[in-house]
């Protein structure tokens, strides 16, 4: 999760491939993430496992 705690809006790169959990779009390093004032992202690095179940399968 990436979280902006401030006011004003923030800017983070991507570090690495990432897809948003809520809407599917896929994120390429470098990619600029722009959070608006207590805004989060909830975001899946691709290729790990999104919760700890998947890793019991």
């Amino acid at each position: 999760m990436i979280h902006n705690w401030g006011w004003e809006p923030a800017i983070v790169p991507a570090a690495k491939n990432l897809t948003d959990i809520l809407d599917g779009t896929r994120i390429s390093p470098g990619t600029a993430l722009q959070l608006r004032p207590w805004d989060v992202r909830v975001l899946a690095a691709e290729g790990e496992p999104r919760s700890q179940d998947e890793n019991l399968g």
